[in-house]
C-alpha cells in the first residue's frame, strides 16, 4: 500500500477521493505507466481531485508519489543484488575451503617444470585465461620473450616496469629501453610530419607506402 490510510486521513477524504486512493493502492504495478489524467479517467474524477487526494495522504503531489514508488523499487533491486553477491561470496568461500594447499603447490611445481603450458578457455572465461597467461609470462621475467618485449617501444613502457618490479634488471637495460622509446617517439613525429606535408601537397590523391618512401628518399 503506497498511500497509507489512517483514521484521520479517511475522515478527511470524500467518497471520490477515497476511490482514487483505492485505485492507486490497487494498481501500484501500473502506476509508473499512468499519468494523473489517466488516473482521473479511470476513477471518473478530475486531475485536481487526484492531486488533492494524494496530498491528503501526506504526499506532496503526484510526482512525489511516483518518485516514492521508483525509490522503493530501486531499494528492492539493491536488496536482490546484495543477496546475489552474498550467495556468490559464500560459494567462493566454500570453493576455497575445498582446495588443498598440497594440490596447489603440486600444480605450481608442475607449471614451473613444464616446457610448455596450454591454456584453454570458452566464452567469458577467456578473460580469466588472458590474465592467467599474463601471470605465467611474468613468472619468467628473465625469459627471452619478456626481455625482447621490454625493449620494443610498443610494449617497453609496461614490460620493463614488470621486470623491474618482479626481477633483477641491469641499469644499462633500463637506459637502453628508455633511449629506444624516446628515439621512436621522435622518429614517429618526424615521419608523421613528412607524411602530412606530402598529403597536403597531393590533396585528393591517396598516398601509397612505396610512393611515400621513394619521395622521402628523393627529398633527403
Amino acid at each position: 500500500m503506497i498511500l497509507p490510510l489512517t483514521v484521520e486521513t479517511l475522515n478527511s477524504l470524500t467518497k471520490t477521493e477515497l476511490e482514487v486512493v483505492h485505485f492507486i493502492n490497487s494498481n501500484e504495478a501500473r502506476l509508473s505507466q499512468l499519468s494523473i489524467v489517466d488516473i482521473a479517467y479511470e476513477t471518473f474524477s478530475s486531475p485536481a481531485t487526484v492531486s488533492r487526494a494524494i496530498r491528503k495522504c501526506k504526499i506532496n503531489g503526484f510526482n512525489e508519489l511516483r518518485y516514492k514508488l521508483a525509490a522503493r523499487d530501486l531499494n528492492k533491486q539493491v536488496v536482490d543484488v546484495n543477496e546475489i553477491l552474498n550467495k556468490s561470496l559464500v560459494e567462493a568461500h566454500r570453493t576455497i575451503e575445498q582446495i588443498s594447499m598440497a594440490d596447489v603447490l603440486r600444480c605450481i611445481q608442475m607449471i614451473q617444470e613444464a616446457r610448455r603450458v596450454y591454456v584453454f578457455a570458452r566464452g567469458l572465461t577467456h578473460y580469466i585465461a588472458d590474465e592467467f597467461c599474463l601471470k605465467l609470462q611474468l613468472m619468467n621475467v628473465d625469459g627471452t620473450v619478456i626481455k625482447v618485449l621490454s625493449f620494443l617501444p610498443i610494449s617497453s613502457y609496461s614490460t620493463m616496469f614488470a621486470r623491474v618490479a618482479m626481477g633483477s634488471v641491469a641499469a644499462w637495460e633500463i637506459v637502453v629501453s628508455f633511449l629506444i622509446l624516446v628515439l621512436s617517439i621522435i622518429g614517429t613525429g618526424v615521419l608523421g610530419a613528412k607524411l602530412y606535408r606530402m598529403g597536403t601537397l597531393r590533396y585528393g590523391n591517396p598516398i601509397k607506402i612505396g610512393t611515400a618512401l621513394k619521395d622521402m628518399r628523393k627529398s633527403d
